[in-house]
Order: C-alpha cells, then structure tokens, then sequence
C-alpha cells in the first residue's frame, strides 16, 4: 500500500474519530473524590483553563541558594516524581512546574512561611488559590526520604541510589515530607514496593516559563473565555485526538515540557511516519484504544484500596486535630477553597473491588488486539511497545482474573446494568454462598417487577412502568398528563414520594420500598462475599513485580494514543511534514510554514512563510511592518513549530530543519500589576531581566564583536555577575529561543528605543541563542550596521491608489490571518510634501504623499493621496518603508478626519531626522550606537 492509499484511509477513519471525541468528553467542573483530599470542585479559571482536574499533591523545599526540592505524587497512578535544580530569584522553574502538574495541595516548610517561595506562589494567579500546608522543618529529612524510596520504590533508580554522585538530597527530603504527609493525613499505610519513584533530570525536558506557556496558548486560550470552544483554540485543543486519559495526560505534558533528547522525538516521529502510511496499523490500533479504561486511575485505586485502614473510629477522627501537632502539622492556609469535611473511612462493602477488577480485565482484554495492531510494525519505539504489553506478568494476571471472573461480566452500561454485572461478577461455583445470595437477589427483583405489574393494572395506568436511580433504587414512573400538581394529586393514595422528573412522575408505595431495602441488603451481602473472592486478584496486582508491569503497560498505551492523536490529526489535514532535526548546533531552517493553531482555525488559506536562522551567521530577526500585518503571528509560529516536532508531532511546513531547542522565553503582550503597584514597563523589563538571566554567560568583551563602546565596564560586569548567579550550571550549552513582541512601547519613545537597542544588541550576540523580534520602532534597522547576525525584515501590505487605481506591492505579512489585522479598506497616508525623506531615507514621489484624509478612503486634498491597503501576510526582506501606518489604523477605527489631518501635521513637524540618519548615513560603523549618537552629532542638528 503506497503511502497516499494510507493517508486517504486514516483520514476517512480520522473524521469518524474527531466527531465521536468532541462529544465523549467533558471540560466542565468536576467534583474531585479522590481518598485524601476534600470534595472540592474545581473550576476552569482564565489562567486555571491550563490545568486538569487535580490529581497531584507536591512537596516543596528551598536552601539559601535557591536549590529547590520538589515531589509530586500523583494520586491516580501512584507515581512520585523528584525534581531538584537551581532557580532564580523569581522561582520561575518552580512556578512552570507546578503549572505542568497542576496540584491540588502544596506541602512546605514552615520555616518558608513568610520566604520568597510563598510570595512567589502568591503573585502566581494560577496558584495563588492552591491548598498549602506546613509541617515543621525537621520532617524535611534526605534520611527518611532515601529510606522511603528504598522500601516503597517498585523499580529502584540509579541516581536515586547512596552511591549516586547526582544531587537529590533536596528532593528525597521533599519525598520524605510528602510521603508522611500523605500518611498521616489519608491514615494510609503504603505497601511496599509499590510506588514509581524516579529522579527526573532537569536536562531532558525544553523549559518553558509560566508567561509563555500562555502567551503561547499551549493550553489556554488568551482572549477566549474558559469553555470548551476556546479550549479548541489552543495547541492542546487542536491536537487532542487522544481516546484514554491515560493518553490526554501524556499529550499535555509533553506539549508543556516537551523532550530535549534528539532519539526521543525522533522515535516518536517515526512512529507517526511510519502508522501514517499503514491503514492496517491505525484501523485496529485505534479501535483497541476505545476500549481501554483509564489505567492509571484505575491501579490507583486497586491500590487505594488493599492499602486503606478498614476502619477510623469517631473518637480518632475528633482528636485528628490535636495528634496533628504530635507531628508538626499545620491547619491549611486561608487561600484554601471550600471547605473541609471529614472523611468517613469505614464504607459498608459495596462493588468498588468489583468495578475494578471488572475495568481491570477489560483493559488486559484490550492488550491482544493492540499487540496484533502493532505487530507489524519496524519502528523501535513500537517494537518496545509490543514487549512490553506482551509481558508474561500480565498474561498471569490475566489468568487470574479468568479464573475466577465470569466472561460475560462488564463494567460499563448504564447504573443498573453495572450493578446487575457486579452482582454476578464471580463464576457461579466458585463459592455456594455466594450462589445462595445471587439466587435471594433474583427473587426480590423478580418480586420488584411484579410488584410493578400489580399497581399497573389495579391503577389503570398504562403507562406507569419501573425505574431506576441509584439513590432512590427500584421505583415508578409515569408520563404527565395535564399539569403536574393536577396529577399528583389524582393519584391513588397507595403511592408515596411522588416527585417531578422531566415530562414525568416518580414515585414509589410502602410494598415497594421494603422489597428495595431487601434488595439492597442482598447486594451488600454479594459485595461482602464478591470482595472476598476478589481479593487474591487484588493482592497479585499490587505485588510489586506486577505492579512494575502495570505501570509500564500504562506508559505504552498512554504514550501510544498520544503519538495515534498524532496521527489522527495529520491525516485530518494537508501540509503536514516530518521534520529534519540538524542537532544542537544547526540551523532552523522552516520552508512554508503555518502557524499551527491558525492554520486549523481559519476559514481561509494561511498564507506561509519562511523562517531561516543560524548560528553564527542569523541568529536574530528584527520583523518590522503595518498594524496588523500578522507580526505577533510570524513569531509565534516559530516557537510552536519547534515545541509541536519536539513533542513528536509533525509540523505545518513545506519542510522544516530544526535544531533541539532548550529553552523557550517569550516577551508578549502588555500588563500592569495594580496590588503591587507596577506598570507595563516595569513588568516588561522584570521578564526580559528573568529572559536575559538564563542566557549562558560570556566575559566582558569576549563574544561581543567590536562591540567595546561606551557603556561602563563596571556596569556590565555587574550585570554579568548578576545574571551567572540566577542562572542554572547548564545555561551554556543550551540552546534558547527567544521571543519579544513589542518591546519597549510602554515608555518613552527615546527610553524604550535605547532599552530595545541595548538588549537585542546583547542577544545577537549570545551564543547558541536564537532571537525574534517585532517592533515599530523602524530604526531598529539599522541595528546589522553593529552586529552582522541580525537581519531585517518586514511584514507589510499590498497598497492601492484610491484615485487611480493602481495597485503597489508593500510589503507581505507573515503567519495566516492574524488577529490583530486591520479592517479591509483601511486608509494609508503615505508621506508628506514632495520630495520629503521617508522614515528609512526614501523620497516618495508626489504621487505617493499624502498628509490628510480620514479612514476608508477619504477624499484627497492637493495633490494629496489616499490609498487603501490589505496585508498579504507575506514576509519580505529589508526594512518596512510604508509610513503614517499608525494614523492610518486610527483614521480605520473612526477617528474623525479633521483630528487625523492634524495628527498628520503634528507629525510631520517632528524632529525624527535624528534616528533617519542612522539609517541611511553611510559612513562605516564605530564602536557601538551609544558613541554613534554622541552629543555633538545631536547638536548638529
């Protein structure tokens, strides 16, 4: 089969998969009823729509140094993550993390109460609202975090090992501190050898801070509302094919840290490739999926639930309180949400144990049709796959459950079915009383539906029939006729609890409810006994080398869907190609690209663009060009193309060469921060100071160029100092890309151009740093005067005459239909008198000038000419000519003509001659700018 056979076959299965996806799931708030934590509903926020409902709690710990500690257990898998690295005095690594994982509780130390850390979590919208809890500091202990991990771990870890050179002891004391919390708090005692406890290298993962996780809109959608169509309107949205959680969860963590290793991404691309063109593989894999529950949650709670005390007593569950100062807890802090409720742990038996070990063997009944899928398959990463499912572990625990399980039991279905299927879960034989019971629980339902029979035929109402709820059980219902309370109150006096449901009447009589009461003890005698039976299932999946298979099995169907999402949505859409990674050290070289959220959204065709930057000899871009040419587009672009291939995706693009990227800041967008008193400018300048402390750091002089101007020395080796202290050991071989969005513009004109100067001075001439910048500042153009590694280009129009109707080619907009794009007919005013120099040093002729007319093409005065203009989204090189774009775009909202004709005049009069010449000036470079604009030249003037 040749590969566009294949495509068209996956494509046709792909709108099947995408319509039935967009109805299976639901983004609405949820109630959490995870054991050890509170019944609290959590609610998409603007900033929270980047979260999953919670399912982690996180330990944190910091030193002087500002190393910090993590451990995140997760409780729907029983994973506990390590993390341990160096942060800036921001905690902007801490801050990513706990956004990636989205927690539902943070324990800390109590002797970071009033630290940096908690100002940090509190300036963090995202997770100011988040639980914290303190315990005291001594129960942060390595010691008992490494003994810990010794009993509890199902696979040990090298790094995690006492003769380890790696630096964890801050982690293993977050383990400790979390790992006792969790005990106390959920009065839980962990089997041992049970746990997938790992130390996760800070290398392996590509850094995004919180800032450009949104700016992004990885997961959330800037300007939307938090619904399920913005959601949409993401990168995760678009992407999200998947059919298990398992696999959701696996997408988005990989969309928020997606790997640095090279053979990773590369593995996963070739596993797409190569599904892609095989219908034989993606038809039957994608139909094993449907079918697997979620698998994590599901070992959790087998888990849960042979680990859990049988019983709390009243009198322990009062004194809770005061045997918590015993162990140094604290109450949670008032940025708790809801409100605390204790939780009963002694439960009357009921069907979990059955329900999950009826998911349990749905799952491994999914595991032969997935193997067979994929059976073909020469990638490596799906021959791992295959081995692992194939695992003999899993073929015994599958034994077991066939041993004792009946074939024909399910755990989906409506509420009664589940029930009736647990009933009957157990092979009859395999214990008589059991068999006893399930005979007893026949007969009184039997005695139910005749009980129903009776009232409808000594009633004569033909339309009553018997329902089901769980709360209520076993009753009747009956279709309203007329008005409600009109029918209530014709029916015969025997029928009790009547209640309005919809279009139709519950209700229920005394002979009714007592068979219910019967029925349900019946069933709590079947659980009783069921769970009995059940539980050497139970006990052999949580032995530890079955669990070790569990956890691995979960990891390949989770990682799987993901790379089958993958698929989906390539085969959904044309254009799509697998990228060609050329190391850390090449270049990024994207052939018509698209932007990868637009180009699904757009109702028109994305105009693509090219993107070509290198090291040493392009590794910056300075984009000039129109309002709404589509310059915050052509950025983003850049950055989404490089996190979708290293995630495993391919991309939107002719064809793409690109390097590993490590590092991924951006500097968009405009805000201020009222409660702390800061404005656009001074949270501008706090992120690109975070930006520039990460950057490797270089000596005074050394990387610079000819750059030796006249700025302080001392100065810049204080900032140097600075920034190598905030920064991490592994700065200097990592590769950064970094993203700026008109910087500068929340300040003075001549401040914000020297501070933009000065900082895309420094990052062109960083190593191993790839830099992108939109501007309005034109004469940022004369920045590769200076520094040979910045090119410039502009993202501008196609301009017509409104009199003569002749069309000139502007300029050209990168990215797809941009947002921020002007209305169609908008009004550009070109010039001023004849022969007056544009703002790049060119002479528009008379033709071309104009110094009035309102917006939408307004009526020419003396020679004066207005012409209309539409961007073209095309990207050019060189410098944007086009001038008065800023009044035109103001003439376009409907600002009167009269107060746009003076905006003209005022402007023509300014002395911006100053930074022209910078431009044009054809004399070879000094130094630097800063000794270019000395004073006496200024005077000159």
């Amino acid at each position: 089969m040749n590969g566009h056979q294949g495509r068209d076959g996956v494509r046709s299965a792909s709108l099947a998969v995408a319509s039935g996806r967009a109805g299976s799931r639901s983004y609405r708030s949820r109630r959490t009823s995870t054991p050890g934590t509170r019944a609290t509903t959590h609610t998409e926020t603007g900033t929270g729509a980047m979260t999953e409902e919670p399912s982690y709690m996180v330990a944190l710990i910091e030193n002087r140094a500002r190393e910090v500690g993590m451990a995140v257990y997760s409780l729907r898998s029983f994973h506990v993550e390590l993390r341990q690295y160096c942060d800036s005095n921001s905690f902007s690594t801490t801050l990513a993390a706990l956004a990636v994982t989205a927690p539902t509780e943070i324990v800390l130390s109590l002797s970071s109460e009033n630290g940096p850390l908690i100002a940090a979590l509190q300036r963090s919208a995202l997770l100011s609202g988040v639980r914290r809890s303190f315990v005291q500091r001594r129960y942060f202990s390595d010691t008992t975090g490494a003994l810990y991990v010794d009993r509890l771990s199902v696979e040990k870890s090298a790094d995690l090992a006492l003769a380890s050179d790696v630096p964890r002891y801050l982690a293993l004391a977050a383990c400790g501190a979390l790992l006792r919390y969790i005990e106390h708090r959920m009065d839980t005692t962990f089997v041992p050898r049970t746990l997938r406890i790992k130390l996760r290298p800070n290398a392996g993962i590509l850094f995004m801070d919180l800032s450009s996780m949104s700016s992004l809109e990885l997961v959330s959608n800037l300007s939307l509302a938090p619904t399920l169509a913005a959601r949409k309107q993401t990168l995760l949205g678009q992407l999200d094919h998947t059919k298990t959680r398992a696999g959701a969860r696996f997408l988005r963590r990989n969309l928020l840290e997606p790997p640095c290793d090279q053979p990773t991404f590369e593995m996963r691309q070739a596993v797409v490739a190569e599904v892609s063109a095989s219908e034989e593989m993606y038809f039957p894999a994608s139909a094993a999926l449907e079918n697997f529950p979620d698998l994590e949650g599901l070992v959790s709670r087998l888990t849960q639930q042979a680990n859990r005390a049988p019983a709390m007593s009243l009198a322990r569950a009062a004194s809770e309180a005061s045997s918590s100062a015993s162990v140094g807890l604290r109450p949670p802090s008032a940025s708790s949400t809801g409100t605390d409720e204790v939780e009963e742990c002694y439960q009357a038996p009921d069907m979990n144990v059955v329900r999950n070990v009826l998911l349990l063997k749905q799952g491994l009944s999914c595991i032969p049709n997935l193997v067979h899928a994929l059976s073909s398959a020469r990638s490596p990463l799906l021959l791992t796959v295959c081995e692992t499912l194939r695992s003999p572990v899993l073929a015994t625990l599958w034994d077991h459950i066939h041993e004792v399980v009946d074939e024909d039991a399910l755990a989906v279905g409506t509420a009664e079915q589940v029930r009736l299927s647990g009933a009957f879960a157990v092979k009859p034989g395999v214990n008589g009383v059991l068999d006893v019971a399930r005979k007893t629980l026949t007969e009184t339902l039997d005695d139910i539906r005749r009980t129903v029979q009776r009232e409808k035929e000594s009633t004569r109402l033909d339309k009553l029939s018997m329902a089901f709820s769980v709360k209520r059980g076993y009753h009747m219902s009956v279709p309203i006729e007329g008005t409600a309370r009109e029918m209530i109150r014709s029916l015969p006096s025997s029928f009790v609890e009547p209640v309005q449901r919809g279009k139709r009447i519950h209700l229920s009589t005394h002979p009714l409810m007592d068979l219910n009461i019967r029925y349900e003890k019946a069933l709590e005698e079947i659980w009783l006994l069921s769970n009995r039976e059940l539980q050497r299932v139970v006990s052999f999946a949580c032995a530890p080398s079955t669990m070790g298979a569990l956890h691995r099995m979960c990891d390949a169907v989770a990682m799987t869907d993901a790379l089958l999402g993958f698929v989906t949505h390539v085969s959904l859409r044309e254009g799509y190609v697998r990228p060609n990674f050329t190391g850390a050290d090449g270049p990024i070289d994207i052939k018509q690209g698209r932007h990868p959220i637009l180009d699904c959204l757009s109702g028109d065709e994305c105009v693509p663009n090219d993107v070509f930057l290198s090291s040493p000899g392009r590794n910056a871009m300075v984009i000039t060009g129109v309002n709404g040419a589509g310059k915050s587009i052509y950025l983003k672009l850049v950055a989404l193309t490089c996190i979708m291939a290293q995630a495993g995706c391919p991309v939107p693009a002719g064809s793409a060469q690109l390097r590993t990227i490590h590092r991924v800041c951006t500097r968009v967008g405009t805000s201020d921060s009222l409660e702390r008193s800061e404005s656009s400018f001074s949270l501008e300048m706090a992120e690109m100071a975070a930006i520039l402390a990460g950057l490797p750091h270089f000596p005074h002089g050394e990387g610079m160029g000819t750059v030796t101007g006249s700025r302080d020395s001392s100065s810049d080796q204080q900032l140097d100092g600075d920034e190598q202290d905030a920064s991490a050991s592994s700065a200097r071989d990592a590769n950064s890309l970094i993203i700026i969005d008109e910087l500068g513009r929340s300040t003075s004109t001549v401040d914000g151009f020297a501070v933009t100067w000065a900082i895309m001075e420094r990052l062109a001439q960083t190593p191993r740093t790839f830099t992108l910048l939109a501007t309005h500042f034109a004469s940022l153009c004369a920045l590769n005067k200076y520094v040979p590694s910045v090119a410039m280009f502009h993202l501008a129009c196609a301009a017509r005459s409104a009199d003569a109707g002749t069309a000139s080619d502007g300029a050209t907009a990168g990215g797809s239909a941009g947002r921020d794009r002007l209305p169609p007919g908008a009004a550009l005013l070109l010039g001023g008198a004849t022969g007056r120099r544009g703002a790049m040093g060119s002479t528009l002729p008379a033709s071309d000038t104009a110094t009035g007319g309102g917006g939408g093409g307004g009526a020419a005065e003396d020679g004066q000419v207005t012409v209309d203009f539409r961007p073209t989204f095309r990207l050019q090189a060189g410098p944007c000519t086009t001038r008065g774009y800023g009044v035109t775009t103001a003439a376009a909202a409907g600002v009167p003509a009269s107060l746009i004709r003076d905006a003209m005049s005022i402007r023509s009069r300014l002395p911006a001659r100053v930074l022209d010449e910078m431009v044009n000036d054809t004399r070879p470079p000094t130094a630097n700018a800063g000794s270019r604009m000395s004073p006496p030249a200024v005077v000159g003037r």
